[in-house]
């Protein structure tokens, strides 16, 4: 979950309810995370700062693979593979970096509407709770060809 304030919150408390192994709370700010950590995550994950002249991408890469590392995730197979992310933060690198370490043919579901040109070319599951619309996810996966289905 990225995102530890109070949309996050929920989110993860739900995803918990639903019976997720891991909820793992991404966020800037460490008393968001501290917070997070006693109320529902499992596990939390304070990003590293960018380094200088590092592109937004580049940045998301590497914090990518820092999560990975830090948290023992692995890219397929098994309990520690990232099978949804949810943003709730509308940032950018937060958005890109759930692409980066949810699983091929995971989901990622964006909370917030944002601009779309952010996501990265990746096999995902795209969804989307926004305020004008039913939550929708489109399957990305191989072979789908965007095929639509209900997210909830």
């Amino acid at each position: 979950m990225w995102g530890a304030g109070p949309v996050g919150l929920l989110c993860m408390a739900v995803a918990k309810a639903l019976g997720a192994a891991r909820v793992i709370a991404i966020d800037i700010v460490a008393s968001r995370l501290e917070f997070a950590k006693n109320y529902t995550a499992t596990d939390i994950f304070l990003p590293p700062p960018a380094n200088p002249n590092e592109t937004r991408m580049e940045y998301s890469k590497r914090c990518a693979g820092t999560m990975m590392k830090e948290l023992g995730l692995q890219e397929r197979g098994g309990i520690d593979t990232v099978d949804v992310a949810v943003d709730a933060s509308g940032a950018e690198q937060s958005i890109q970096t759930a692409l980066h370490v949810v699983k091929a043919g995971g989901t990622f579901v964006q909370v917030y509407t944002v601009d779309h040109s952010v996501l990265c070319n990746a096999n995902f599951a795209l969804g989307w709770c926004g305020n004008f619309g039913r939550p929708d996810t489109y399957n990305l996966g191989p072979g789908q060809g965007g095929h639509h289905q209900g997210l909830f």
